[in-house]
């Protein structure tokens, strides 16, 4: 995300990341804080793959850490 961008669901869609951005509003001298996030994957399905990964031995993180659909 560059300098001034806002973000958006689409940059997040079917992944497990959080885009992140602090805008400063002169008006009133404050930080605001925005994000976005698919929430999907953090649900039921994201935590049953999680403990099959741990079932099995393999890494906590396999099959839950894709990139966003979006280009």
């Amino acid at each position: 995300m560059g300098e001034g961008e806002r973000p958006a669901t689409r940059a997040v869609v079917g992944s497990n990341f959080c885009d992140v951005a602090i805008v400063a509003d002169p008006r009133t001298g404050r930080a605001v804080c925005l994000s976005a996030l698919d929430n999907l994957g953090k649900g039921g399905a994201a935590n049953g793959i999680h403990n099959l990964n741990i079932l099995c031995g393999w890494s906590e993180r396999t099959g839950l850490e894709a990139p966003p659909v979006y280009p």
